[in-house]
Order: structure tokens, then C-alpha cells, then sequence
């Protein structure tokens, strides 16, 4: 019976230590670097990362954007661009843009992947030093939530000069 406690013991923490060490579909992220931008012009930046997972991925991208002395006013930044010649299409909700290639996740299958996207800066937005992060989100839109996955990131800061 003592064997037996501790064989069941052995084994559930095997199964709780696996489960800490499940990895991210998402891997190797990458970007061009980012250049100072300027108020009122359009800077491409350009994004590759991999996928490691044998089967297939729904994905979308995310970014965040966040000055470090102001607040993102509507329609500040906008984000365009395209994958696998398909339209990029970001919708904002405060600093976050969730894009979804023709307002879908996309299935990717295991290999290396590049994203082209251009960040449109209006006239008016204030001189400042801007964050932005980038994600590939593994995960499927629901109603009103995404499910999940664990993602990896690329961040860059950018300084904004007057126009």
C-alpha cells in the first residue's frame, strides 16, 4: 500500500511538471529595425518569426503601442499591412491592435514566417518615446474572447519628433 502511494505520488508530480514545461507553437521572433518616426509619415516595419508545432496553428497578430510620456489618443497610430499576400486588419481597444489576416485567424503549418506592416502616425500626435510590441497569438476567436496560447514578443521603443 506504501508502494503504492508513492508510485501515485511519483507519478502525479511528473504529469504537473510536464505540464510547466509545455512551449510556445511561436518562436524566434524578429524584426527590422525601427527607425525614428515622424509625426504625419508612414513607417514600414517588418516582422518574421517561426512556427515549431507539426500540426496546424490558427494565429493572429497583436501589438501594443504605449508612450512612456502620453496617452494614445483614436487614431494616432494606425497599423496596415498584409501576410502571405493577404490584408492585414487591426481593430484597437486602448493600447492593444488585434490584426487578423481578412478578419480571420490563419492556419499556419511548422516554418518560418514574414509579416510586412506599415504604422501610420498623424500630424498631431505628440513628440514622444513610444513602445511597441509585437505578438504572434496562437489562439481561436470566440464570441467575445480569444483562447490563448503562449505567445513570444518583440518589443521596440521608438522616439517621435515633431513633423
Amino acid at each position: 500500500m506504501m508502494i503504492m502511494k508513492k508510485l501515485f505520488l511519483f507519478i502525479a508530480l511528473m504529469f504537473i511538471g510536464t505540464i510547466g514545461l509545455a512551449e510556445s507553437p511561436i518562436y524566434n521572433i524578429q524584426s527590422t529595425p525601427i527607425p525614428d518616426i515622424v509625426a504625419g509619415n508612414i513607417v514600414s516595419i517588418n516582422y518574421t518569426f517561426g512556427v515549431r508545432t507539426t500540426d496546424t496553428v490558427p494565429i493572429y497578430f497583436q501589438f501594443n503601442i504605449t508612450g512612456k510620456n502620453t496617452t494614445i489618443e483614436e487614431n494616432e497610430f494606425v497599423i496596415n499591412g498584409n501576410f502571405q499576400g493577404k490584408n492585414l486588419t487591426c481593430s484597437r481597444k486602448n493600447t492593444i491592435f488585434d490584426c487578423f489576416i481578412d478578419n480571420s485567424e490563419i492556419n499556419l503549418l511548422q516554418g518560418n514566417y514574414s509579416l510586412y506592416s506599415t504604422l501610420t502616425v498623424a500630424p498631431n500626435t505628440k513628440p514622444d518615446v513610444f513602445t511597441i510590441s509585437f505578438s504572434p497569438v496562437s489562439g481561436i476567436r470566440q464570441v467575445d474572447y480569444f483562447s490563448v496560447l503562449p505567445v513570444g514578443s518583440k518589443t521596440a521603443s521608438i522616439s517621435l519628433t515633431p513633423a
